[in-house]
C-alpha cells in the first residue's frame, strides 16, 4: 500500500519538479494500493479556503 501525504498530492496536482518521478513510479503500481488520508484532504481544503 502507498499512502500519499499532502506534499505528494500537491506535487502531483501542480505537476512540479518531482511529479515525473512519481508518475513513473505510479505507472507500475496497482491503483487499488494508492491512498490518501483524510488529513491530506483537510490540509488542502484549508489551503484552498485561505
Amino acid at each position: 500500500m502507498y499512502v500519499f501525504d499532502t506534499d505528494h498530492l500537491s506535487v502531483l496536482e501542480r505537476r512540479g519538479a518531482g511529479a515525473q518521478g512519481l508518475f513513473m513510479r505510479l505507472a507500475n503500481v496497482n491503483p487499488n494500493e494508492v491512498v490518501a488520508t483524510i488529513i491530506s484532504y483537510e490540509e488542502q481544503m484549508r489551503g484552498w479556503l485561505s
